[in-house]
């Protein structure tokens, strides 16, 4: 187990319980220096975590439009990609 405490003042502590697998996942992260802490970790994978989501809302969100018959034909999309790429690669926007 893991005890983590809530950075504002005047909070209880936050418990979370992780299984020794996970626990030990963290603690070989750590010591691979890439992160400065255990707590940056769990930052990091709670954030991952919530851009999946967003992704996930996202591609329902898509499903749906193309249900009700909202839909960009593709030739439409990838023109205006083109477009974009060569205005970029030009240098004009």
């Amino acid at each position: 187990m893991i005890a983590w405490t809530k950075v504002r003042e005047g909070d209880k502590p936050m418990v979370l319980e992780i299984t020794p697998d996970l626990e030990e996942m963290v603690q070989s992260i750590s010591r691979g220096g890439q992160y400065e802490s255990e707590s940056a970790i769990i930052r990091e994978a709670l954030s991952l975590l919530r851009q999946r989501d967003q992704l996930r809302r996202d591609i329902q969100e898509g499903i749906a439009e193309l249900d009700r018959g909202e839909r960009i034909p593709g030739e439409e999309v990838f023109r205006g990609l083109e477009e974009k790429m060569l205005r970029v690669t030009q240098g004009t926007t």
